[in-house]
């Protein structure tokens, strides 16, 4: 594969309200990561959450939620946000990997709240679903 072209993350949403998100040593993550050459962002989304969480993604399941433009190494890049509602009946499997850090919920308003997230834009995107599911209830 080639130069990564961006990130993709989601914002996976359970149905009490809570969020997933992933440890990186003493900061937090959301789902996601580097998009491959000649992988769309929602593929990459797909594929990361799989590969982080343990948990495999409707495509046409995936809201689009944002984006965020930020440089890295002198060239601009693109972190694209995808909103993903569980339903009730909906599993998570552990993820595979004798390294991988085990993904936790956290209530979104507490998670919106947290200083210690790897990347600054991941604030933004819950900040942006949180408005999203409160305009999705309203209407």
């Amino acid at each position: 594969m080639g130069k990564p072209r961006g990130a993709a993350s989601v914002v996976i949403v359970s149905p009490e309200g809570n969020i997933l998100l992933v440890p990186d040593g003493s900061f937090f993550q959301l789902p996601g990561g580097k998009i491959r050459e000649n992988e769309f962002p929602r593929d990459a989304a797909v594929r990361e959450t799989a590969e982080e969480v343990g948990k495999w993604i409707d495509l046409a399941s995936l809201e689009p939620l944002c984006k965020t433009r930020f440089l890295q190494k002198g060239k601009q890049r693109t972190h694209h946000f995808f909103l993903y509602r569980m339903n009730k009946e909906e599993v998570m499997l552990p993820p595979v990997g004798a390294n991988t850090p085990t993904p936790f919920w956290m209530p979104i308003q507490q998670a919106k709240n947290r200083k210690n997230f790897r990347c600054w834009h991941y604030r933004i995107a819950i900040n942006t679903a949180q408005t999203t599911l409160k305009e999705k209830v309203e209407v």
